[in-house]
């Protein structure tokens, strides 16, 4: 069978506000976990770390959740960073995604960025994120965040912390924020944004300079290139139909036939940046699970 690994939320020994579905989900990977002929699918190299590390699983292979970046596409402003008063959208709801701790980033921003809570109807986000510049996620702990890869989608400069699919990307250039020395922050052009350490949720003031350097480092991040090649509709059911064949060939099964690639078609906007795409660090540290 194909199992997907989905990591439970506050899954971090040191979180302790763990909720009775995410326990009683962790319960059901561990007893599913010991079972054969199964092949493991992660959502996220985070998703997959924690459940090797926590339940003794293994994930096969890594397939991102897809997004229609038809839908969410940017504005021809986003795709020129020309805006001075930058919009900084968040989603930090409860104490997992840093709602303890998000005023005082904004107070540390000052007037110089709008930060606002997105807050809206699901399907008003799309729109929402077209009037905005900025993503900044706080969580500490995530699997797959969606609403960080519909931001990637839409072309905004993103700042967050290294957790979800942001985890891989601890890497790119130093920032002197913190300590002085760049350790725990770092520009990613690669993801479009600023990726810091999430133990720097207690340290608004730092956070509030990673928001300001991913700023001003506007014009060399395009997220959407990365959404477009990891996270598009059009190669989500080509990856799951090449998970099911390698599946197949494990366990001598009949493999599905593999439909040949199809053009895709870009969002109304004009993509005007080259493709500098390239195959991300994923495994980094952990080993390589397959793609």
């Amino acid at each position: 069978m194909l199992f997907v690994l989905s990591l439970p939320k506050n899954s971090r020994p040191s979180l302790r506000a763990h909720t009775q579905p995410h326990i009683e989900l962790g319960k059901k990977q561990r007893e599913a976990g010991k079972r054969s002929r199964t092949f493991w699918v992660g959502c996220s190299d985070w998703a997959a770390y924690h459940c090797e590390r926590h339940m003794g699983v293994r994930a096969d292979r890594i397939i991102f959740g897809s997004v229609d970046t038809d839908a969410f596409f940017p504005a021809q402003r986003q795709m020129r960073r020309d805006t001075a008063r930058p919009v900084v959208l968040h989603h930090c709801i409860d104490p997992n995604k840093g709602n303890g701790i998000i005023a005082a980033v904004a107070n540390s921003l000052g007037n110089a960025m709008d930060v606002r809570r997105l807050d809206c109807a699901p399907d008003k986000v799309a729109e929402t994120m077209r009037h905005a510049d900025m993503w900044l996620s706080l969580s500490a702990s995530e699997g797959l965040p969606t609403v960080v890869q519909e931001a990637q989608a839409t072309n905004l400069v993103v700042a967050g912390t290294n957790v979800g699919v942001l985890w891989p990307y601890s890497t790119g250039t130093a920032l002197p924020v913190g300590n002085g020395n760049g350790a725990g922050a770092w520009l990613n052009e690669e993801i479009g944004g600023v990726v810091f350490d999430w133990k720097w949720r207690s340290r608004p003031d730092d956070i509030a300079a990673c928001v300001r350097a991913a700023w001003e480092h506007r014009k060399r991040l395009y997220a959407r290139e990365h959404a477009l090649r990891w996270y598009g509709l059009g190669t989500f059911g080509e990856k799951w139909i090449g998970a099911l064949g390698m599946a197949a060939g494990r366990f001598k099964l009949k493999a599905p036939p593999v439909p040949k690639p199809k053009h895709v078609p870009l969002s109304p906007v004009i993509e005007a940046k080259p493709s500098r795409m390239h195959a991300p660090p994923y495994g980094q540290g952990i080993g390589n699970y397959g793609r």
